[in-house]
């Protein structure tokens, strides 16, 4: 995992062009991504899962979401 300091990790994505489309989390050992409405159709996107301040995934899709 890559540890970052206070918020720095928000500007440096944002500065890359990333949003935030919406939450993760794991429910019943399944993990569950919940978008914004903005964001079903989305086909293709590389993300970035963060907890506080640590980058813990990095990917990208196949599928929409």
């Amino acid at each position: 995992m890559i540890q970052l300091q206070n918020n720095n990790h928000i500007d440096i994505l944002k500065k890359m062009k990333f949003e935030k489309i919406g939450v993760f989390y794991i429910e019943k050992n399944q993990f569950i991504v919940d978008c914004y409405e903005k964001f079903n159709e989305l086909e293709k996107m590389i993300y970035i899962h963060t907890i506080d301040n640590e980058i813990v995934r990095i990917g990208s899709s196949k599928n929409k979401l």
